[in-house]
C-alpha cells in the first residue's frame, strides 16, 4: 500500500473505529484502481 492513502486519510481524519478507516480505505482504492489515469506502466 502506497504511503498516499495516509498522508491524506490521517491528516484529514480521526477515526474512532476500523469500520471507518475501512470504509475511506476502500474509496480510495477504487478511485486509485479504477478512476485515475494510468501511466501505462
Amino acid at each position: 500500500m502506497k504511503d498516499e492513502f495516509y498522508e491524506i486519510a490521517f491528516r484529514k481524519n480521526l477515526y474512532r473505529s476500523v469500520e471507518e478507516l475501512q470504509t475511506d480505505l476502500d474509496i480510495w482504492l477504487d478511485k486509485y484502481n479504477e478512476q485515475r489515469p494510468h501511466s501505462g506502466r
